[in-house]
């Protein structure tokens, strides 16, 4: 039996964050993979649907060029599998480059290939092979969820793992979900020329988001032309002919709607079955995820997790952020903690959504005496030079302190904007460090000093009175 100082179950980010960090601390380190190095945000999420997804933003632009000149309507673009080809290219080459080459250069890692389940609290087997751990870190990511609907397992669907990258897109398409996949994959089906519907079972898109923002995103949306159902509950999806028929109850009203194609867009859950978490003591919540306290300690010491396999919030920069840490931890006498509410996420749709910090309503609830602000894009230099004003952005701070506690941005270049805002958040910053701060002009990220010198006004008229003034210029 091969014994290690720590054992890493799961090569995606947070596992790779661990080994590197792991390698350069030269603890004896073992890698189990029973898929491909790199995990869920190569092969399936965040490069292949990012990578079409801006593919699509192109031949949308040309065919936006083409209805202008020429007239028409919009056509079903022949080059999704080219823009599907060229994903795969892309994330085979930054699976090489930022995972596989880096991993091989470590001295006293070694990598199995298979699955691994836990034998004891300090041993795993990987399809046969026993391996024994003085340290063990679980970082095995999270898998898509089908949710539980009336005809599901009868009917065929598309999903993020499977969107045909043989064939054309749909002529019609039906997402179930609007949040990060749900809204990016209807985008970029709608950019290929597809014919849109999203069935939303909450109130807002996006409800992770403030709710003024997750609302101008919504009205961007449809005024491009995809349809989105909010409140939309799916009671029930079948096939009939060569369509997909879902039948979706709005409050008291139910109708059936026909496509080509049905996207399930709906969660993702930790991916923790037939790891024998229960033989080695690791307890998981009511979904699955292994709980850890704030050092990603698990209910065994010398047993860690992180990445999405400990849940929300999944994003890749968390995953990787939690591995190091948790490595470092294992490994040292340090005890490091991330600071969650500092974390900023983006939507990679057109406009962009990106949010960091706290919503206004869960501050309110968690005890702060809040003040908000919201500012339309039409105010910013940039945007009218560029002759897209689509855009909005919020802003809460704390009352008194007037430290800033989260923003929300709709806008081109979004995910940009909004790093600027994190760190005014992780270092504490109130709207009149913010208002004080010269930018580059003219940038969009002029919005976050304009934005924070709108809380120095007592008066919302005077507020609007120097926003027409700054159109009127």
């Amino acid at each position: 039996m091969e014994e290690f100082d720590l054992v890493i179950i799961g090569s995606g980010s947070a596992g790779t964050a661990a080994a590197m960090r792991a390698g350069a601390l030269g603890a004896k380190t073992a890698l189990v993979e029973k898929d491909e190095i790199g995990g869920n945000c190569l092969d399936i999420s965040c490069v292949p649907s990012r990578s079409s997804l801006r593919e699509g933003e192109l031949i949308d632009l040309a065919e936006q060029k083409r209805l202008r000149t020429q007239g028409g309507s919009k056509q079903i673009d022949s080059s999704f599998k080219v823009a599907v080809d060229e994903a795969e290219k892309v994330a085979k080459s930054l699976r090489r480059q930022a995972y596989e080459e880096p991993l091989k250069s470590l001295r006293g890692l070694k990598i199995f290939r298979g699955s691994a389940r836990f034998t004891s609290s300090h041993e795993i087997d990987v399809d046969g092979k026993a391996i024994r751990g003085e340290k063990f870190l679980i970082a095995t990511g999270a898998l898509a969820t089908v949710p539980p609907i009336s005809g599901i397992e009868e009917t065929e669907y598309l999903t993020n793992e499977n969107f045909a990258p043989h064939r054309i897109p749909p002529r019609s398409l039906i997402v179930l979900g609007a949040g990060v996949l749900g809204l990016e994959f209807a985008q970029m089906f709608w950019n290929f020329g597809t014919k849109v519907t999203i069935a939303q079972r909450h109130q807002q898109i996006m409800t992770s988001i403030e709710p003024e923002v997750a609302k101008a995103a919504q009205l961007y949306f449809e005024d491009d032309g995809i349809n989105i159902l909010t409140h939309a509950t799916v009671e029930a999806v079948f096939e009939e002919g060569d369509a997909k028929k879902v039948r979706i109850r709005t409050g008291a009203t139910r109708h059936t709607y026909s496509a080509e194609e049905i996207f399930l867009a709906g969660s993702r859950w930790p991916n923790t079955n037939d790891l024998g978490l229960e033989i080695a003591g690791v307890a998981v919540d009511s979904q699955g995820a292994i709980i850890t306290d704030d050092e990603f300690v698990t209910s065994v010491p010398h047993i860690r997790a992180a990445g999405d396999v400990i849940g929300d919030p999944m994003l890749e920069t968390v995953a990787n952020e939690e591995g190091f840490m948790a490595a470092e931890n294992a490994l040292t006498p340090e005890h490091l903690q991330i600071d969650y509410e500092a974390i900023p996420f983006c939507v990679f749709t057109s406009p962009e959504m990106a949010q960091v910090g706290i919503l206004e309503e869960q501050a309110q609830s968690s005890g702060h005496n809040t003040v908000s602000r919201t500012l339309s894009f039409d105010s910013v230099p940039r945007a009218r030079i560029d002759h897209n004003i689509r855009g909005l952005i919020k802003m809460t701070a704390e009352e008194d302190t007037r430290r800033i506690l989260g923003v929300s941005i709709v806008s081109d270049q979004a995910g940009d904007i909004i790093n600027e805002a994190a760190m005014a958040i992780k270092y504490k910053l109130t709207v009149e460090d913010l208002s004080s701060m010269i930018h580059a002009h003219p940038t969009l990220a002029e919005v976050l000093p304009l934005i924070a010198q709108t809380f120095a006004r007592d008066s919302r008229a005077e507020i609007q009175m120097i926003e027409k003034k700054r159109r009127a210029a």
